[in-house]
């Protein structure tokens, strides 16, 4: 299976043309969730699951136009968190993920109208470290890939990503 990416031309008559890519894993994503650790092994190593919602978007401009990749990604996953000195503990996730609402727009020369995406299941792991701030607040650091296609009127695109990951977490 081949890897696609969309790709912004805007280049017209008289104009040099300019290729850009938009690669479909990229961009900035903000999202909020909550994870639950119930199970734990000898009160050191904690087993549990957790789940979010966010928003992704990139895009990429030219003087003449632009082109963003929206989309709303849900993450379902299981979790282990293991001391690893005092105060600092790893933080172990693996999950699926499925992107809706994935949206493509281009305003200016491009001018195309909004197309949708579908978002195949995806999966998604990830490991860093998670250390409690104070007692009703954590922090963790982890780095994640995420195996991810889109597809759209038969063609599929990579959504591939790896990535740094922050969270702030409230400890009830």
């Amino acid at each position: 299976m081949t890897d696609t990416q969309l790709q912004l031309d805007p280049g017209s008559a008289g104009c040099p043309a300019v290729r850009s890519s938009l690669p479909a894993g990229s961009g900035i994503s903000l999202s909020l969730g909550a994870q639950w650790t119930p199970l734990w092994i000898g009160n050191t190593v904690g087993i549990g699951l957790g789940g979010s919602l966010g928003y992704k978007e990139n895009s990429i401009k030219a003087s003449n136009g632009s082109v963003t990749l929206s989309r709303y990604p849900l993450v379902a996953a299981l979790h282990a968190i293991v001391p690893v000195t005092d105060g600092w503990l790893l933080l172990l996730r693996g999950g699926i993920q499925s992107d809706s609402g994935v949206s493509i727009s281009g305003p200016g020369v491009v001018d195309m109208a909004t197309v949708q995406l579908n978002s195949e299941l995806g999966f998604l792991g990830e490991g860093g470290f998670y250390w409690p701030l104070t007692q009703h607040l954590a922090g963790s650091l982890a780095f994640r890939y995420t195996n991810l296609r889109y597809s759209f009127e038969g063609t599929s695109l990579s959504a591939n990503s790896v990535g740094l990951v922050w969270t702030l977490d409230i400890v009830l």
